[in-house]
């Protein structure tokens, strides 16, 4: 895994929670969201760890590696909020991300690089731990990864895979309507012919509308 990457997510997840906690909350107001729905685009970086492989053949020894570059997401996110703290999601994300695969037998090396188009369809759901408009959020789920259209030495294939995921982050509610959130995900999954998992770790902001019922109330 990228470290550049990974210490870049890890800042910005840091400094969520820093800007969170210093941010003022209304402490007369009680949100319930039960029957409200959000629709949110977003966008982010997303880093992976590197595959390796080891196999046989008469000439001895093949050590491959592949490794997928950081590279830009985008995506757009659907809540259904089916209480006060928990909502049923479902996400389309896109990453097009650079690839450089080496392998190596009996001394010689070779490589050969190109371009991945990937998408993540998600299913999940959301605990949001506060009835407030300044909350943190707990996300799991499952879902579909797609490699649509993986490139090399010009021939192009595609593959899917099952993925689990979670997520941690903070959201706010602006005017009751607008919603902002930023997160750190964790996907876990697999591409052919690699025997080690895949790992994305995705760093993600969204802004978004929510409407439907209010349910504001006031402490006594």
């Amino acid at each position: 895994m990228n470290r550049f990457g990974v210490r870049w997510l890890l800042l910005a997840m840091g400094a969520v929670i820093v800007l969170s906690s210093s941010l003022p909350s209304r402490a007369d107001d009680v949100y319930g969201r039960k029957g409200q729905w959000d629709v949110v685009g977003f966008t982010g970086w997303v880093t992976s760890n590197t595959l390796d492989s080891k196999s046989q053949d008469s000439l001895g020894t093949i050590e491959e590696e592949m490794e997928i570059k950081d590279s830009a997401l985008i995506g757009i996110r659907a809540d259904a909020h089916l209480g006060d703290h928990v909502a049923f999601g479902m996400s389309f994300g896109y990453t097009r991300p650079d690839f450089e695969l080496q392998a190596e037998q009996a001394g010689v090396k070779d490589s050969v690089s190109g371009d991945l188009a990937l998408n993540f369809i998600d299913a999940d759901l959301t605990w949001r731990f506060f009835n407030r408009p300044n909350t943190p959020f707990l996300m799991l789920g499952i879902g579909a990864f797609n490699v649509a259209d993986k490139e090399v030495d010009g021939v192009y294939y595609s593959e899917q895979h099952f993925q689990y995921h979670g997520a941690v982050g903070w959201e706010w509610v602006v005017k009751d309507r607008v919603v902002i959130n930023a997160s750190v995900r964790a996907v876990m999954t697999e591409m052919d012919y690699w025997p080690d998992n895949l790992m994305f770790l995705e760093g993600v902001v969204g802004v978004g509308y929510r409407w439907g019922p209010h349910h504001r109330e006031t402490y006594r």
